[in-house]
């Protein structure tokens, strides 16, 4: 399976969905009601949600998108260097 990227624009901030055929991942969810726009008109399930870094500007949908959808929001914790994470057919190493 290929993963595919939506990019969303908020402000002079982006965020990115990463999905393949049913499962996604949200990644500096600031975007967070056109995030769940496109999940939603896309039939997708939103299971995991990160960010790049900690600003506010980054991170202010994670709550939203978690209320939302029921996904996970993975900590800096959770994503060390070389841990696999990823769509139930992909994975994805974080470095």
């Amino acid at each position: 399976m290929i993963l595919n990227i939506e990019q969303f624009h908020c402000g002079d901030n982006l965020a990115y969905l990463v999905f393949g055929e049913r499962k996604a991942i949200a990644i500096d969810g600031v975007a967070w009601q056109e995030i769940i726009s496109f999940v939603e008109k896309n039939n997708l399930s939103l299971t995991l949600i990160t960010n790049t870094h900690q600003h506010y500007d980054h991170t202010a949908g994670n709550a939203h998108l978690a209320k939302a959808t029921g996904a996970k929001i993975l900590t800096y914790a959770d994503l060390h260097d070389n841990k696999k994470i990823g769509l139930p057919s992909e994975t994805i190493t974080v470095f």
